[in-house]
Formats: C-alpha cells, structure tokens, sequence
C-alpha cells in the first residue's frame, strides 16, 4: 500500500467527490418523484378523480359525493369499485330513488343481469315513474330471455317518456323477436322520426320489412 501523503489526498478526494455525487444523484431522483406524485392533473379525468377523492374524504356520510365517486371509476373503466361507490351511495341513501336506478344501470352496463333487475325494483317501489329503472329492468329481462317481462317494463318506460329513443328501439327490438313485426316496425318508424341516424336504426326497419321511403310517412 503506497504511503505517499500526495496519493493517500488523491484518493480521498476521489472517495469525497464520488459520495458527493451520489447524493447529488439520489437528491435529483427524489425532487423528480416528488414532481411527479405531486403535478397537477393533465387530463379531465384525472381532474374529476381528484375532486371526487376529495369530495369523498371530506364528506364520507355524502351519498352525492360517493355516486360522483363511482361515475368517475365508470370512465376509468374499474367496474367493481364503480359498483362499490354506488352501493355506499344507497347505504347511505337508501329511500333515493334516483341512486337505486343509478346502481340498477351500472349493473346493466357491466352484464350483472339478476342484480339490475333487484336494483330496478327497488328504485320502481320507491317511484313508480322511474322511465330509467323500467328501462334497464326491460333490457335484463331482454337478456335474460324473458321477453314477455321485457315487453311489460319497455312500454312502461316508453309510456312514461315517449321522447326517450333508447327505451323505444329496445321495444322495437322485444317486439320483434316476439314476432310481432307490425308493432316493431311502428316503433322504429317513430325513433327514425325522432333521431334519424339512431344507431341500428336503418337495419332494424329492414328487419320490420320497412321500406326506406315508408319511414317518412
């Protein structure tokens, strides 16, 4: 090992300089993680997401704040905790009707057929003109083969809003495959009337055996 005193400072100048580096190093990964964690949202979504975690953790008993909470999971595409949020919703506000239809719906969009139909119940006993809840009760049903219930909650819904393009064309469709075509093609003429590029539209009044000129009478 070398004694010289001029080699033995050149080392420890080497060893100081490399430790000082490395927390240099270390100091400038933190601050960027930190940047990072910490940045302002860049998008919508990550706005909302931020508002609704808010919302929630300063106003846990809220149910609106907890509903907000799940529509935001819905737009990121994280099913159970959208379903999660919503269920808190009607826990803490269980004679609100709106919420119940809310729970029923999102159940409907996730394929979770036997539990939309319980949730739609439950809003329809609390309002019995929920157009909503008789909508995605009829589409269950519909899913589940059961089209004369389909038909039953699809007209109840029409009849209740008779402007809504979405209930009709799904009784169009119920009626169709219950052979009543005559019926169906009555109901896709009047959702062509009211919304002329509705998606389906124009197939499902061929399936009527609707001619296209026939739809402007």
């Amino acid at each position: 090992m070398s004694t010289d005193p001029r080699e033995r400072q050149v080392r420890r100048l080497f060893f100081a300089a490399s430790v000082l580096i490395i927390i240099v190093l270390v100091t400038v990964a933190a601050g960027a993680w930190y940047l990072l964690a910490a940045r302002a949202p860049r998008t919508q979504l990550e706005s909302d997401l931020v508002a609704a975690r808010a919302a929630v953790q300063s106003k846990p008993q809220d149910p609106i704040a907890h509903e907000d909470m799940s529509f935001v999971y819905v737009r990121m595409g994280r099913q159970s905790s959208a379903i999660d949020e919503m269920k808190t919703a009607v826990k803490l506000a269980p004679d609100n009707p709106r919420i119940r239809t809310n729970l029923a719906l999102l159940y409907g969009r996730y394929e979770m057929h036997e539990e939309a139909i319980a949730a739609a119940k439950d809003a329809i006993k609390l309002y019995d003109r929920a157009a909503p809840a008789y909508f995605v009760l009829g589409k269950s049903y519909e899913a589940l083969g059961n089209l004369t219930e389909a038909r039953k909650a699809l007209e109840r819904a029409v009849e209740l809003e008779s402007a809504d393009a979405d209930s009709r064309f799904a009784l169009g469709q119920v009626l169709l495959d219950l052979g009543k075509t005559k019926e169906a093609a009555e109901q896709f003429k009047i959702v062509k009337s009211q919304v002329a590029e509705y998606p389906g539209i124009d197939e499902a009044l061929a399936k009527a055996g609707v001619e296209a000129a026939d739809t402007a009478k």
